[in-house]
């Protein structure tokens, strides 16, 4: 079986240095790089099955670089940052990126993360589709989900389409609807694992779904947090008819 190809963008050799060892001795080619240069001379000649990247960088803007590599290789990306701002990975999300660590981080958080994105992209052997009589749209609030063409529709009738990761969080609530489902439940339906507890990636993909169903951050009522113990769609959900 072919070994996966990692590439490590960081200025900070030293680091660089030491999680390319980390992922060398966990079984995956790694090429580190500490310029946006050596990135665009090595991707021509390989494309890598993941890309790790400081997102800060004096070099480069992590935001505009992680946009143009999604746009242009759909290579997975997974950020390092120092600790920012919960909008700034959100816009990250938004531009391509698939996962991100806070440093400093256990190297073992880091292996844990890589294997489960490329976990991800390894071919699905049987697909089940939808039973025939499942419905197609469901109500939910002022909101309509068309999870045929995974988009979202207002009272004015304007449509949302949503990514991938929104959309099956939506319909994971939406099949739980006024059911409380914990952290790790959530994480289970959708990344077949339990949550660590400095994974704060689920906490990013509820505000961003909560952005796109202009529910109020600060005082939702939609998808509602119930603290200490997870997150719960307050709403009736309704199927409708074609």
């Amino acid at each position: 079986m072919r070994r996966k190809s990692i590439v490590i963008l960081d200025g900070d050799r030293t680091h660089t240095y030491q999680l390319q060892q980390y992922l060398v001795n966990a079984g995956f080619d790694v090429i580190s790089l500490s310029s946006v240069q050596e990135l665009n001379q090595c991707l021509p000649v390989l494309l890598p099955d993941l890309i790790i990247m400081e997102l800060k960088s004096p070099e480069y803007d992590g935001f505009s670089l992680c946009r143009q590599l999604y746009q242009q290789h759909r290579i997975p990306l997974m950020l390092m940052s120092e600790p920012v701002d919960e909008a700034e990975w959100i816009v990250a999300l938004e531009v391509g990126a698939e996962a991100f660590l806070v440093k400093p981080f256990n190297p073992r958080m880091l292996l844990a993360k890589v294997r489960v994105l490329l976990r991800r992209r390894q071919p699905v052997a049987v697909v089940k589709a939808s039973p025939p009589d499942a419905p197609r749209r469901y109500r939910f609030g002022s909101w309509v989900l068309d999870h045929v063409k995974r988009e979202i529709e207002d009272r004015d009738g304007k449509r949302t389409p949503l990514s991938g990761a929104d959309f099956q969080l939506l319909k994971i609530f939406l099949t739980h609807a006024n059911q409380v489902l914990s952290r790790d439940q959530l994480y289970g339906m959708t990344r077949g694992r339990d949550s660590t507890p400095d994974d704060r990636s689920l906490d990013v993909h509820i505000s961003r779904l909560r952005h796109r169903l202009e529910d109020d951050a600060k005082n939702p009522s939609l998808i509602k947090t119930i603290r200490g113990v997870g997150y719960v769609l307050s709403a009736h959900v309704e199927p409708l008819a074609l």
